[in-house]
């Protein structure tokens, strides 16, 4: 009878081992499926943010390329504003020698002109500051 009993309790413990090892591995199985789903989530936010990475790049690459030709721009309404200057300088020159004539009743005065096609031809182009400076020309 003991061969009996401990045939018994051998095989409730084999019984009870198993269902530990069923259940342990139950668990294993959750444990690795909710890994797998963090692991794609993780996957999903890198691809944006990658995705973003990228769209952040090419903003900067727009944002210099448009301060570059902010910078020529503003380096052409610079040389224009000076050569107006010039023009205007010489134009007081004139009316300066003009009302010394006019003393002697010999008044003429000549005018420079302001060839806008010349400032077109240095580099001049359409931006509403370049525009609005050879309108008032």
């Amino acid at each position: 009878m003991e061969i009996g009993i401990i045939l018994e309790m051998s095989s409730s413990a084999a019984v009870q081992l198993s269902k530990a090892y069923l259940h342990s591995l139950s668990e294993a199985k959750m444990e690795l499926r909710r890994k797998d789903q963090s692991l794609r989530q993780l996957n999903r936010h890198l691809t944006q943010l990658e995705q973003d990475k990228r769209r952040l790049e090419e903003n900067i690459r727009d944002a210099e390329s448009a301060l570059r030709m902010a910078a020529k721009d503003k380096e052409c309404v610079a040389n224009h504003m000076r050569t107006i200057e010039n023009v205007l300088h010489k134009v007081r020159d004139q009316i300066s020698l003009s009302r010394t004539a006019a003393s002697r009743n010999d008044f003429t005065l000549q005018l420079p002109r302001l060839h806008l096609e010349t400032f077109a031809m240095e580099g001049l182009k359409g931006g509403p500051e370049v525009v609005a400076c050879q309108v008032r020309v």
